[in-house]
């Protein structure tokens, strides 16, 4: 019960204890012997503040000190003491300390912060606080080691989970307290780059007006009055009682919580009661596969074959719609995704949109168009009718061209009414897929034809068993005998769900050792677990099952996705740094952060929690997105701890608690949506605002917020001449990551320099207009940043006093580049942003990305700006320039490259050389290449077997006009797994032969027989595809004289011919007549396909 009464850190009670106390007269000895505040020294010399004499100066100069601070003003004249030394602040930014959980809340890193403050090169604190806090710190440790009990309990009571939960909004309301009173500056953070002294701002110091009395010549007392600097707290913190008043209230709540664990005897929960086996270990050894295999979940059965086959090989050129239908957890997604990935490049354009239960229209059109024109489309000017305006765009981008579009999870006729209207009807053969648990729905959208309804069914026991062992032991052969029993029992459990299934075996894939006791646990809780039919539900209790058997860390991370709605495809470098800002990393002295929360979103993906949308050339993902039923659980989890709280103010929304921890704003197109009034903005740590910009918080209010994501839209009534103003970041401290996605102007603050927590700062998508203050290249704990066109980068070459300056710790710098129109601009930024590479020691990616993208490749009317990579360090792993940006490499022998660490290299060049492929050899760890080619070279270009290209995985050559005379020999890049040549414009016939050299012995070497591209064997090929575009007529002569040999042992040449007068079709060429046949190809394009393409 309140209120209760501590002396010198000591708790004596309540008022009851207070008056017995004072009856057996120890009330008085106990105030009389309580701390005092220590004196305030105040050397004359060097003006330092301290509690002890200035041990550098004379001590004439320090006799003042004798009287110390007027007792009855103390209240006021208190100083408080941080470090007045220089703050070392590294380039990582903040030392691997604890790390927050779901399971342990604040603690950990509570404890941590306390131990900093307390120590020797902490926080100068007054003895009393000092004395409290080191009690308070006690008490903590005593709770946290209570806490890590009962996570060890399988399943605890209610009473202990009550207990837990007070136990951590306690951590996080002191960890909230100690960031108010204590800047992130005071502290600083080691590194393990070099150091940097900083000095701190001067607007971080307070001016404090300190009376003393000193002797004067003639050895009278008098006062004096000094003004001193010292680093300090919140203004409204930093008084010496409130910070009494504080750690003693803690003290207060963490003693009654000890009492509470006692009272209720929680300590024989954790003796008594089930123990939970542990989740945290190694990933059993077992035979690689195919990152198509382990992300799929979903194994393909002759029912399924049948059906994909006979899309794919459908040759009605009429409208098409087709539905697959079954209950939830079916696969119907996956084989969805699977029918799009096989038959996509046969259609001019397509687009993979999901509905849910309550679809946003708004943003499902404008996701379809995006995908449709490949880019992102312009916003409109009036926004009250954006969406038929969008609507109408789709319609005007599907005329006259084949498109395949997928409509997944759809549950009512409603929707899909309104998405029909849509889709032009043809004769182009397009095809349109959707997916769908109702099976009126289902009829509705195949205009009551049964026949194009694909009827989704679990899985018979041979495919559950192969989905299951394949995944845990490689195969079912590699499955221990004394293992197999039952194995086999579990797969019988799980009832043919493939969701279910191989979640299971995930979980277990992912222990340490995997015996017959784990398996039989693991039965059991399924038996226990399993009661209902419902196939979403017996999946849901899968997935809670693997749930509770993850890792902390993995838990906490995976709670994070609630930010974003459901259906949303998330990138996998966004959440890796907002894992990194929140703290979340279990990472030992000495890691990568930033590695580490790859490792662990790596992990979520092979324990099926995230489901993978887009993969790089290295079977790496790098976008995703959840299921419904992971966001429904994800969702259920965060409320149940108080981890995350969405508001959707397209749903009904219940009573929230007012300590909210992190907030996801998900406006939707409501226009006057408002944060419920009892919400505690200063404890949020991270903020999420998806919407309309007029709704947005004033940002101020978050104080402590650490990860601010922001993804808006809106035009003001089109007024486009309005901002955002979100000046107000600026005050935020603490912020380590802000992403801002928005189609409107924003106004950001005129100086951030006194953001030195941050390091990520990602404003690329944003309209022109929008200017980042120079002074970011004071954030020495910035790595990332992404900046928005008109950046002009050559201001941030002078600091204040006119010096050359770079931001020393940057890791990634992506640029959006300006249109051609403004190519002196551009030049002054390529000058620029060679002076902030050159002699870096930490930047390791580079990128241009052309804003909008909204001009083609190879467009006459795009001024190419030629320019020379040159000052590459060896440090430089990646360098991207987008084929729509203006900038075009050239002279590549006088390029500058240090033989080190590239390993990505995507760039746009005016020609391409053999002296060229020699440089290109020379980069060792070269594992991807990309080259746009302006014009095809007059000469045999051929990728030999001389020592280079040994790391090569991924290889793609496109060039703008004419076909290039290419060969690979055998084994030339022996890691080689996709090769991929596009030929934008063939060249006209002239004399019924293609205008392709000058020279006479090479066009008769041509033809004779020999064709312009041979690709000979390499044994690491996975994937080969040749796009041919230009007139019909010079494409049909192109397929008639074969221009492509390829080996027999490679994998079968994907092609694409693209006639540029009508729509896109592909082929796939087998290697033997008969299976052409078999597939149906027929007349067309695909007739001439066979001839284009030789099988040796």
């Amino acid at each position: 019960s309140l209120p209760q009464l501590l002396v010198g850190g000591r708790l004596v009670g309540g008022p009851d204890d207070v008056r017995q106390l004072h009856r057996a007269a120890g009330l008085r000895p106990l105030l009389d012997g309580a701390p005092r505040p220590s004196p305030a020294f105040v050397c004359q010399a060097c003006k330092r503040v301290g509690s002890v004499p200035c041990p550098k100066c004379s001590e004439p100069r320090n006799k003042m000190l004798a009287h110390g601070i007027i007792e009855e003003e103390e209240e006021e004249r208190v100083v408080l003491f941080y470090p007045t030394q220089d703050v070392s602040m590294g380039g990582r930014g903040r030392e691997m300390d604890a790390s927050f959980s779901v399971s342990l809340g604040a603690m950990s890193p509570l404890l941590k912060k306390l131990d900093m403050m307390l120590g020797p090169h902490g926080c100068k604190l007054t003895k009393g606080v000092n004395d409290r806090s080191q009690l308070l710190k006690d008490d903590l440790e005593e709770i946290a080691a209570y806490l890590e009990d009962l996570l060890e309990v399988e399943d605890p009571p209610m009473m202990a989970k009550c207990w837990m939960k007070e136990a951590r909004e306690l951590s996080y309301d002191i960890q909230d307290c100690i960031d108010n009173f204590v800047p992130p500056e005071s502290l600083g953070y080691k590194s393990d780059h070099k150091m940097t002294h900083v000095k701190i701002p001067k607007r971080l110091k307070w001016q404090k007006q300190i009376e003393y009395a000193a002797p004067d010549v003639s050895g009278h007392v008098i006062s004096k009055i000094i003004r001193v600097d010292v680093i300090r707290a919140p203004r409204k913190l930093k008084l010496y009682q409130q910070m009494v008043e504080k750690v003693s209230e803690f003290r207060i709540y963490a003693r009654e919580a000890i009492r509470r664990y006692e009272r209720y005897q929680l300590h024989s929960c954790s003796t008594s009661a089930a123990r939970r086996f542990s989740a945290i270990g190694p990933i059993m050894p077992m035979p690689p596969m195919p990152c198509e295999k382990t992300c799929s979940g979903l194994v393909i059965d002759g029912r399924m074959s049948k059906f994909i086959n006979s899309l794919a090989n459908d040759a009605d050129q009429q409208l098409k719609v087709v539905s697959i239908h079954g209950f939830g957890c079916l696969g119907k997604t996956m084989l969805a995704k699977v029918l799009y990935n096989k038959i996509g490049r046969k259609f001019h354009c397509r687009a993979f949109v999901r509905v849910s239960k309550k679809p946003d229209m708004k943003r499902l059109f404008h996701d379809m168009l995006s995908q449709l024109q490949r880019k992102q489309p312009q916003a409109s000017q009036d926004a009250s009718d954006e969406l038929r305006i969008t609507a109408e765009n789709i319609g005007n981008c599907l005329h006259g061209k084949r498109y395949l579009v997928v409509v997944d999870d759809l549950w009512d006729t409603s929707a899909w009414d309104v998405i029909n209207q849509l889709f032009p009807k043809g004769s182009q053969g397009s095809r349109i897929i959707t997916t769908t648990q109702i099976e009126y729905v289902a009829l509705a959208c195949c205009s009551d034809d049964p026949e194009q309804v694909f009827e989704m069914n679990p899985l018979d026991d041979d495919h559950s068993r192969k989905l299951f062992f394949d995944r845990l032991f490689g195969s079912e052969s590699n499955c221990p005998d004394e293992l197999k029993q039952v194995s086999s029992q579990i797969v019988e459990i799980c009832g043919g769900l493939p969701l279910a299934t191989v979640s299971i075996a995930s979980l277990l894939a992912n222990q340490p050792f995997v015996s017959v006791d784990l398996l039989t646990h693991i039965h059991d809780s399924l038996v226990s677990c399993l009661s209902s039919n419902s196939t979403s539900e017996r999946t849901r209790q899968v997935l809670n099952l693997s749930y509770h058997r993850l890792p902390h860390y993995l838990k906490t991370c995976l709670l994070q996705l609630g930010m974003y709605s459901e259906g949303s495809i998330i990138f996998k470098h966004d959440l890796v740094r907002q894992w990194v800002a929140e703290g979340f990393l279990a990472a030992s002295e000495g890691q990568n952060m930033e590695e580490v929360a790859g490792m662990y979103f790596d992990q979520l993906v092979d324990r099926r929690f995230i489901q993978p949308v887009s993969i790089n050339f290295n079977n790496e993902v790098v976008s995703c997105t959840v299921h419904a039923l992971v966001h429904d659980l994800v969702a259920h989890k965060s409320a149940e701890e108080n981890f995350l709280v969405v508001l959707d103010h397209n749903r009904n929304n219940l009573t929230v608690s007012h300590k909210v921890r992190r907030l996801s704003l998900q406006l939707g197109d409501t226009k006057y949506a408002k944060i419920p009034a009892n919400i505690r903005k200063s404890q949020v740590r991270s903020l999420g605002v998806f919407g309309l910009s007029e709704c947005m918080p004033c940002i101020a209010e978050f104080k402590l917020v650490r990860v601010l994501n922001l993804q808006l839209s809106g035009h003001h009534n089109g007024d486009q001449d309005l901002a955002i103003d979100l000046t107000g970041i600026s005050e935020l401290f603490h912020l380590v990551y802000l992403k801002i996605v928005c189609d409107v102007c924003i106004k950001l603050p005129t100086r951030m320099r006194g953001l030195q927590c941050l390091e990520t700062l990602d404003v690329m998508d944003t309209p022109r207009g929008t200017y980042v203050p120079w002074d970011i290249i004071y954030l020495t704990r910035l790595l990332h940043l992404s900046l928005p066109p008109d950046t002009n980068l050559v201001d941030w070459s002078f600091g204040d006093d006119l010096s050359l300056c770079r931001p020393n710790h940057l890791q990634d710098l992506c640029i959006s580049t300006p249109p051609s129109s403004d190519s002196g601009h551009l030049m002054r930024n390529m000058y620029a942003l060679d002076y902030l590479r050159y002699g870096h020691d930490s930047l390791k990616s580079i990128k241009l990305v052309a804003h909008g993208s909204s001009v083609s490749y190879g467009d006459a009317s795009k001024a190419g700006f030629k320019w020379v990579l040159d000052k590459l360090t060896h440090h430089v792993q990646r360098v991207e320039v987008s084929p729509h940006s203006p900038v075009v490499f050239c002279d590549m022998h006088l390029w500058n490259i240090q033989h080190g660490n590239l390993c990505i290299l995507k760039i746009a060049v005016d020609g391409l050389s053999v002296n060229d492929v020699d440089i290109l050899r020379g980069l060792r760890c070269l594992t991807a290449l990309s080259l746009y080619v302006e014009k095809s070279p007059g000469i045999k270009i051929i990728f030999g077997t001389a020592a280079g290209f040994t790391a090569l995985k991924y290889l793609k050559l496109r060039f703008m006009s004419g076909i290039a005379w290419l060969k690979f020999e055998a084994d030339a890049m022996p890691n080689l797994w996709k090769l991929r040549l596009v030929f934008d414009a063939i060249p006209p016939l002239v004399d019924q032969r293609l205008e392709l050299y000058s020279v006479p012995d090479l066009w008769k070497q041509y033809r004779h027989g020999t064709a312009l591209i041979s690709i000979d064997h390499m044994t690491g090929l996975r994937e080969v595809s040749a796009k041919f575009g230009g007139a019909a007529v010079d494409l049909q002569y192109v397929s008639r004289i074969g221009v492509v040999i390829n080996h027999r042992g490679n994998p079968v040449i994907s092609v694409q011919l693209v006639d540029s007068g009508s729509y896109c079709e592909e082929s796939t060429v087998q290697k033997q007549q008969s299976d052409d046949d078999k597939r149906g190809y027929h007349g067309g394009h695909r007739s001439l396909v066979r001839a284009c393409i030789l099988q040796v």
